[in-house]
C-alpha cells in the first residue's frame, strides 16, 4: 500500500472512531459538555469523581453534584434557590455555583437578549462576553455564555452560565470562579454539566 493511501485509511479509521465515541456516549445518557473542556472535565471525574456528592432536590425534580467540603445552601425564598460555594482564602470572591429557578422555557430570543446585555462597561461593574452557544445538558437544551467580569473592589472573576429547560421551569446555574483560580474552572465546568432535571 502507497503511504498517501494510509494516512488515508488511518485518518478515516480515527474519524469512525471518533463517532462511534460521540455515539456510544449519547446513547449511554453521557453528556459531551463544551467540547472545549471535554478532557479536562473527564480527567477530573476519573480521578476525583469520588470527591463529588449529588444534591437533589425532589421539589423541583433536579439533581446536581458538587464537591465535598462546598457548602450547599438551600433557601427557595432568594432568587438563588440553592448555593454551594467554597471559601477563597487568597481574594475577595468566593467560588460559587448557584442554580436559579423561573417558571416557564427559556427562548433563543431570551438567550440573545440576555448575551447582548452582558457587554457592559460601567464605573463600578464591567463585563465582556468570551463566547456563546446553544448545548444539550444531559439531554435538554442548554443555553451557555462564558464571561469575565469586574467587580467594583478590583477582583475579576470568570462567569459560565447555563440556562436549562427543564419542561414546566428553566434552571439557569451560574458558576463564578476568582479569575486568579482558574485551575477550579474544570470544577464549575463538571458541575454545570452534572445538571439533570
Amino acid at each position: 500500500m502507497k503511504p498517501f493511501a494510509v494516512i488515508i485509511v488511518v485518518l478515516a479509521l480515527a474519524a469512525v472512531a471518533s463517532v462511534a465515541y460521540v455515539l456510544s456516549a449519547q446513547a449511554s445518557g453521557t453528556q459531551l459538555f463544551a467540547p472545549k473542556e471535554a478532557p479536562a472535565v473527564a480527567r477530573l471525574a476519573q480521578e476525583r469523581g469520588s470527591d463529588f456528592i449529588y444534591y437533589n432536590d425532589t421539589n423541583n425534580s433536579f439533581s446536581i453534584k458538587y464537591p465535598i467540603g462546598y457548602s450547599a445552601q438551600r433557601n427557595p425564598e432568594s432568587s438563588a434557590y440553592v448555593r454551594f460555594s467554597a471559601f477563597n482564602p487568597g481574594g475577595v470572591s468566593e467560588e460559587s455555583v448557584e442554580v436559579y429557578l423561573m417558571d416557564g422555557s427559556y427562548s433563543q430570543a431570551d438567550f440573545d437578549s440576555d448575551a447582548a446585555s452582558l457587554d457592559s462597561d460601567g464605573q463600578d461593574y464591567s463585563a465582556k462576553l468570551l463566547s456563546k452557544e446553544k448545548s444539550a445538558i444531559n439531554g435538554r437544551d442548554a443555553f451557555v455564555t462564558e464571561s469575565e467580569m469586574s467587580l467594583g473592589y478590583g477582583e475579576n472573576v470568570w462567569v459560565k452560565s447555563a440556562t436549562v429547560n427543564c419542561g414546566q421551569y428553566a434552571a439557569r446555574i451560574v458558576a463564578v470562579v476568582p479569575w486568579a483560580l482558574s485551575t477550579d474552572r474544570v470544577v464549575a465546568d463538571y458541575m454545570v454539566g452534572s445538571f439533570t432535571c
